[in-house]
């Protein structure tokens, strides 16, 4: 069991998984792409679930072979006066409304089987400059974009004239991804700005709620005010959340931060200024992080091209080394 973030992840880092018999996916949509590719290097079946809290599971698909979702046993899906989608039947003591718009492959009341596609969330489509689409679709495009490791697109608020995203993509520039994201999708939905961040702050069942995304964009640091020139240290204060991907099963009842999580600040502190590391000659882990402590991260740059840095958990001196940089590209 395991979510369409944590299958990317595992996935760009593992080559093959020997023993899996069947890989399922819940809590937001699949990329069929990233299905297929999966089912392909590691040779098992992957399969989507849909639902919801309040309903359980409500329908299964296997997004390698097919757009459609099958309707969990005696349950139905069905059109209201209103246009919105009730689901009823099997498992569920009453009916619900659910927020999804969806498309069936044929008529709910005819003999068909009832399969049906998803085709977004009432609150998923965006209209920028006359043009309609789907944050979604658009996220999915710009994790594909090689590099990009976690990512997202979103609108900051109704009226907003443009798309706001972030992600997750050590040794890239901002720049350089906006130019990788237009060549699939309309230039009037290339999200500015495009934040360039350690972590996206998902919570416990990896989604992103709006609200923290909003306090992302509104504490996000301008590179060009990052006092590089004059040789000021880069400092940063941030944390890895408890719902970060690489923490379930990380230690169980005792979560422990991972060392290359906490490298990982530091590799993207540096790309947003202007820094790609090239060798690690020195690190050393002086203590435990566990998911929440405030993190204090300073990065001296004064014997540039060496990078010295420090990270202080909760007060305490957590990890200590040297970095090897050569300049890249200032995102923008």
């Amino acid at each position: 069991m395991t979510t369409p973030l944590q299958l990317h992840a595992f996935h760009r880092e593992l080559t093959s998984v020997p023993g899996l018999a069947r890989i399922i996916s819940a809590t937001m949509p699949l990329d069929p792409a990233l299905a297929r590719s999966v089912e392909r290097d590691w040779q098992v079946t992957v399969e989507e679930i849909y639902g919801c809290t309040e309903g359980g599971i409500l329908a299964t698909r296997r997004p390698a072979r097919s757009k459609y979702f099958t309707p969990a046993a005696g349950i139905k899906f069905a059109t209201t006066a209103s246009d919105a989608t009730e689901v009823s039947g099997g498992h569920l003591p009453r009916s619900l409304i659910v927020t999804d718009r969806l498309r069936s492959e044929a008529p709910v009341d005819g003999d068909g089987s009832g399969r049906f596609e998803i085709l977004g969330r009432d609150d998923d489509m965006v209209k920028i400059a006359g043009k309609r689409a789907s944050l979604c679709g658009l996220t999915r495009e710009l994790l594909r974009i090689p590099g990009v490791r976690d990512g997202v697109v979103f609108l900051p608020d109704p009226d907003a004239s443009r798309l706001a995203g972030a992600i997750v993509a050590p040794g890239l520039s901002a720049v350089s991804v906006r130019a990788s994201l237009a060549r699939s999708v309309d230039p009037a939905f290339v999200p500015r700005p495009l934040l360039i961040v350690a972590a996206l702050p998902r919570d416990l069942n990896g989604k992103l709620p709006h609200a923290d995304l909003l306090a992302l964009l509104a504490t996000a640091r301008e590179p060009a005010k990052s006092g590089v020139a004059n040789g000021a240290p880069l400092l940063l204060r941030t944390s890895i959340s408890s719902g970060h991907p690489t923490l379930p099963g990380h230690f169980p009842g005792h979560p422990i931060v991972p060392g290359v999580v906490l490298l990982e600040l530091i590799e993207t502190l540096l790309a947003q200024n202007g820094y790609q590391i090239n060798a690690c000659p020195q690190v050393k882990f002086l203590a435990q992080v566990a998911p929440g402590e405030p993190l204090d991260i300073r990065v001296d740059l004064a014997d540039a091209p060496i990078a010295r840095f420090a990270i202080d958990a909760a007060g305490r001196s957590a990890v200590i080394g040297r970095f090897l940089c050569s300049t890249s590209v200032v995102p923008a």
